[in-house]
């Protein structure tokens, strides 16, 4: 984002990655299996019944899902413009911090003693 580009596209799967791995550590704190899938929605439904809210609070980043497969394809997508690649970083970062917010007791607990 610091240069100017013609597209945003890595931007944006970057973005999604990131928001994607983010909600997978979360499923993966609390034992929950979760299928191979870019779609940011479908992970937000498994983690729902263990996180009450996180549904609704991050409602509005099921829209990184197109990023993380079909932007990599021609023609498949249009080129994001900056504009669409700073609201993707703004919705990845937000999903960092909801994430980060409700593993932070069990992040600061450290690893169980043997």
């Amino acid at each position: 984002m610091q240069r100017e580009r013609i597209s945003y596209n890595a931007v944006g799967f970057h973005a999604q990655q990131a928001a994607e791995k983010f909600l997978e550590a979360l499923l993966t704190r609390h034992g929950i299996p979760f299928p191979k899938t870019h779609r940011i929605d479908e992970l937000l439904v498994l983690l729902e019944p263990v996180t009450p809210g996180i549904k609704a609070d991050l409602q509005e980043s099921a829209a990184l899902s197109p990023f993380g497969a079909e932007i990599r394809y021609p023609y498949a997508h249009s080129d994001l413009n900056r504009e669409e690649g700073a609201e993707a970083i703004r919705l990845a970062t937000k999903v960092r911090a909801e994430v980060l917010s409700r593993l932070n007791d069990f992040l600061k607990r450290g690893r169980p003693k043997p």
